[in-house]
């Protein structure tokens, strides 16, 4: 249930790539996340599932990593301005700028959160968000005060991603759902 789960979500969903290895990777992982015990997060990731009980069938899942970049390095981007000023020529611009950061390491992060299309009615998506938050706030020795959450991004008509086309692509000679792979079952470099 949860390889198909992971293929119908497709492209752009690192955490729940559609790799039978990095999905029981995944598995594992969580199920030593919940056996430990602790006093403050250390490297956890918690993969929570949506069922039916009577059948087993996954239809959903979210999850929480309990502390960013600490096997693997976080990075994202911060947004900033760069200002120039001269008085003599009356000039006055802002360009925006994007940074690559690893300021959000050692934060908590919220991701994984995935339903299929059939069952995305009433508020099944709404409770498998907050059900990560309800486990945090039960257990906030295993969390940091601060939470991000990574957003999906956006993809073309044709399922391409603008951001990648625009910047990723001049640094990596590669289409965006082979870097996206790469990342997703664990190589980032």
């Amino acid at each position: 249930s949860l390889e198909t789960l992971a293929h119908e979500a497709g492209v752009g969903m690192t955490t729940l790539p559609s790799n039978r290895d990095s999905l029981a990777s995944k598995i594992q992982d969580s199920l030593e996340s919940f056996e430990k015990q602790l006093n403050a997060p250390e490297d956890e990731y918690y993969l929570l599932a949506l069922e039916y009980p009577n059948t087993g069938h996954v239809v959903g899942t979210s999850g929480i990593l309990s502390y960013t970049g600490k096997r693997k390095p976080f990075y994202s981007y911060k947004l900033g301005t760069l200002a120039h000023f001269s008085q003599e020529l009356s000039i006055h611009k802002q360009v925006q700028t994007l940074s690559l950061v690893n300021d959000l390491t050692g934060i908590s992060e919220v991701c994984t959160l995935f339903l299929s299309a059939h069952h995305r009615k009433g508020r099944n998506g709404r409770f498998l968000s907050r059900v990560r938050f309800l486990f945090m706030a039960e257990h906030p020795q295993r969390f940091h005060q601060s939470v991000i959450a990574e957003m999906r991004g956006v993809q073309d008509e044709e399922g391409k991603s603008p951001f990648w086309r625009n910047l990723g692509s001049y640094f990596f000679d590669m289409d965006f759902s082979k870097a996206d792979y790469l990342s997703a079952v664990g190589n980032k470099q």
